[in-house]
C-alpha cells in the first residue's frame, strides 16, 4: 500500500486553491472551479482540494457532519530545507502563525505551525541535530 493523495474537504474552495498555489507555492496539476476540485504537486504525494458538500453528495450523505473546532484531527506536514526562510516568505504573505519557528531537538526537527483558509493545521519542518 502506498499513500499517494491527501484530499482536503473545504467550504472555501477558491481561497484554498489560492492559498496552496500562491502562498504555499505548490504547482497546480488540475483546477476545476465548476466541480470545485483541484490537485497540486506536493512531491511524491498529490494534495487535492474538494468542496465538502460535493464530497457529501458523492457519498449520498445529506449533510456534512460538524467537526469539533477545538481539536485538530489532522496535520499536513511539509519538509523543507530552511524553515526560517519559509517563515519569512509566509509572513510577507500575511500568514498568521499559530506557533513561531521552534527548535524541537527531542523530535529532531525545527517547526513552524499555521492554518490554511479552511482551518487545517499545517506544519513546515526541517531536520536538526537531536543533541
Amino acid at each position: 500500500m502506498q499513500l499517494n493523495y491527501i484530499r482536503l474537504l473545504t467550504d472555501c474552495f477558491d481561497e484554498m486553491v489560492e492559498f496552496y498555489r500562491d502562498t504555499m507555492e505548490l504547482e497546480p496539476k488540475f483546477v476545476d472551479k465548476e466541480s470545485k476540485y483541484a490537485e497540486f504537486n506536493a512531491g511524491n504525494v498529490t494534495l487535492a482540494i474538494f468542496d465538502c458538500n460535493s464530497m457529501a453528495k458523492a457519498l449520498d450523505i445529506e449533510k456534512v457532519p460538524h467537526v469539533h473546532e477545538c481539536f485538530d484531527k489532522d496535520v499536513i506536514i511539509f519538509r523543507v530545507d530552511d524553515v526560517d526562510q519559509i517563515a519569512k516568505k509566509l509572513a510577507e504573505k500575511n500568514v498568521v502563525f499559530i506557533k513561531e519557528v521552534t527548535d524541537r531537538p527531542e523530535w529532531g526537527i525545527k517547526t513552524l505551525h499555521f492554518r490554511d483558509p479552511s482551518g487545517n493545521l499545517i506544519e513546515v519542518n526541517q531536520p536538526i541535530s537531536m543533541e
